[in-house]
């Protein structure tokens, strides 16, 4: 949206620091040096994230559902998420009316 100055880059490291399950795939890409780098960044973002390796898409389903990992006491500390719910966030259409 025009009123969402968000760039890309702050949309995914949004991303990246609220999920609970977060999945590298196309790693057999990347040399291990990179794929290291990558993953000690996201560990940084978001230490307590489960990181599942993959290439070409294939990741067990038991790895992604029903992980009981989230914890909206956790969540709700959040400041963007904190910010969304008192109506402060930035000014973007959420997904379920733009959609």
């Amino acid at each position: 949206e025009e009123e969402d100055e968000r760039t890309i880059a702050h949309l995914l490291i949004e991303q990246v620091e609220f999920a609970n399950v977060l999945v590298l795939n196309k790693t057999d890409l990347v040399s291990c040096a990179e794929l290291d780098c990558v993953e000690g960044i996201i560990k940084r973002l978001n230490p307590g994230a489960k990181v599942i390796r993959s290439q070409f898409g294939v990741v067990s389903p038991k790895l992604l559902m029903n992980t009981r990992s989230f914890d909206v006491g956790a969540a709700s500390m959040l400041p963007g998420w904190a910010a969304e719910l008192q109506g402060k966030g930035s000014n973007h259409k959420p997904e379920t009316e733009e959609y």
